[in-house]
């Protein structure tokens, strides 16, 4: 009996295997696709540049023109107030950087522009995209974020 019971055993594995193979296949499908699982919901846009504002906000990474007692951003909704055209979600940027996803969209990226609360405040709603669009790569952060709005630094 003893000498059967590691052959039952592979079979009741290899059997369990069989069987969670369709399962595991949607779940990874529906994951590809963008959907956060636990919450049965894909994440906007909107709420992906929330998430990606917000890390980057907590960072303290937003320049400041590097004056002393310049003023800060002091909500998500006031940087996206003050720089409505700040950032895009995707993972192809230009200038030849893309940033692909082995498994799909385990996440999806968020650029956001380094535009200053003194520089902001002081354009007009009608400078905003010039000076955005002027900007460097460097002066962009591109962030993470995941299926269910995780954001972290994929560069970290």
């Amino acid at each position: 009996m003893r000498a059967l019971l590691p052959a039952v055993i592979v079979l009741v594995v290899v059997a369990v295997l069989i069987a969670l193979t369709p399962w595991l296949s949607v779940v990874a499908a529906v994951n590809y696709s963008g959907l956060c699982i636990p919450r049965l919901r894909y994440l906007s846009d909107d709420a992906k540049i929330r998430s990606a504002v917000g890390f980057v906000l907590d960072k303290g990474w937003l320049s400041h023109d590097g004056q002393p007692n310049e003023p800060r951003y002091e909500s998500v909704e006031q940087y996206l107030r003050l720089v409505p055209d700040c950032c895009a979600v995707g993972g192809d940027f230009g200038d030849g950087l893309e940033l692909n996803r082995f498994l799909g969209r385990l996440s999806d990226y968020v650029v956001i522009a380094n535009v200053s609360r003194a520089t902001a405040e002081a354009a007009t709603p009608q400078e905003l995209p010039a000076i955005v669009g002027r900007l460097g790569d460097s002066q962009h952060y591109y962030i993470a974020v995941s299926n269910c709005g995780r954001s972290w630094d994929p560069f970290d």
